[in-house]
């Protein structure tokens, strides 16, 4: 006897959309909200009942194979929902809801399988930043603030109360910071989007003082409560100043900033409270390769570490600092080089193109060698000014304040 049965014989039952079907489950302090538009309920011999693979693929995901692991393939999910929503909720608090266009409950296994899904990640109204006009995707009033993902499937248990979504997974945030791989998991209960270093993520600010930051990475955590992100590895970041916004004060303050900065590190850190990202290499890596490299038009820079400020730079001395055996090359238009540099630290002035060296700063031009207690590049002109009476003394970092 065959263990398959036509797809028609699974749909036995099926409440139309003449009413909404509302279930409640309360477990501990956690409430799950689910309202399905369709609802499919198998019939006594088919609920559990296994049935050939590529005939549940079919009635699970009818565009291919799904994505998500540890789906039941071998039997009939005990309900199959269409028009899903499911909203979860502690002490009266809304942590997240997911929308999407089918899901499909396993019991046994406390699992929920979706497809086609839209997530909503709710946080408190007085931590979210203020979203710039459309930066977000349109969302209805009582999702207002919420960050928004979209991803092809969704994978939820009900005992952990994680989220695991699949296959083009797309974060919006309420200012307009953007998210990309092909997995994410959500855990609302200490709030962190975390991404495995086996799949690549990408990210991108919206536009704003003009100027815009991307990244790519392999992995990513990010705590959604402090706003800090952690790229664990073969991190690329890029500030680029956008000319058409440019006013004419930001013209003044923030003359040293380059057009575009790129950082290459082994990891990094993104404060995104403070507009601010350290980057490091691994300890691990011999000495002679543990450099951060940053690139900016007509100039390398290699050092132990960096930290760059890419907002509100006109409130800031330097945007950016490279500390621990430094080592500069300025290039001329042909890239062929006209000077080095080598210090224990640089800072990179915000308002005048120039470059202040400290700890033990030597410059190099053509046959001459210039030292002192602080070495100043401005990179506009061939002028060095070297002060060595420590009138430019670094004392206490103050990182860009």
């Amino acid at each position: 006897m065959s263990l398959a049965k036509p797809l028609s014989s699974l749909r036995k039952t099926r409440l139309r959309q003449t009413f909404l079907a509302l279930a409640a489950v309360a477990v501990g302090a956690q409430i799950l909200f689910l309202r399905p538009d369709a609802l499919e309920v198998p019939g006594a011999s088919d609920a559990g009942r296994p049935i050939r693979r590529e005939d549940l693929r079919r009635l699970i995901l009818p565009g291919g194979e799904p994505l998500a692991p540890g789906v039941p393939e071998d039997r009939v999910p005990d309900y199959n929902l269409e028009d899903f929503h499911y909203l979860s909720s502690t002490s009266g608090k809304k942590e997240w809801k997911i929308i999407a266009d089918r899901a499909h409950m396993y019991t046994a296994e406390n699992l929920v399988h979706a497809a086609t899904i839209r997530a909503y990640l709710y946080g408190d109204p007085a931590d979210l930043p203020a979203p710039p006009k459309g930066a977000s995707p349109t969302v209805a009033p009582e999702d207002a603030g919420a960050t928004v993902i979209d991803a092809r499937e969704a994978k939820h248990s009900t005992a952990t109360r994680d989220l695991e979504m699949y296959g083009n997974v797309v974060a919006v945030f309420p200012d307009g910071f953007t998210l990309r791989s092909e997995y994410m998991l959500y855990n609302p209960k200490t709030r962190n989007l975390s991404i495995p270093r086996a799949f690549p993520v990408a990210g991108e600010s919206a536009p704003e003082g003009g100027k815009t930051i991307r990244f790519t990475s392999r992995g990513m955590d990010f705590a959604m409560l402090t706003g800090e992100i952690f790229l664990p590895e073969a991190v690329d970041f890029e500030m680029i100043r956008l000319p058409q916004a440019v006013s004419p004060a930001t013209a003044t303050t923030e003359a040293g900033v380059p057009d575009t900065t790129r950082i290459i590190s082994d990891e990094a850190r993104i404060y995104r409270g403070d507009k601010r990202g350290e980057f490091r290499m691994y300890a691990s890596r011999p000495l002679a390769t543990r450099f951060v490299r940053v690139a900016q038009p007509r100039l390398k820079v290699q050092s132990r570490e960096a930290t760059l400020y890419y907002r509100e730079l006109d409130r800031r001395l330097r945007y950016m600092i490279a500390r621990e055996d430094v080592a500069i090359k300025e290039e001329g238009e042909l890239g062929d080089p006209i000077r080095y540099a080598t210090a224990g630290r640089a800072d990179f002035d915000t308002q005048v193109n120039r470059i202040f060296l400290t700890r033990f700063p030597q410059v190099y031009q053509d046959s001459d060698t210039v030292t002192g207690e602080v070495v100043t590049i401005y990179r506009d002109t061939d002028i060095v000014e070297v002060d060595q009476s420590n009138a430019f003394s670094t004392g206490q970092e103050t990182d860009g304040e």
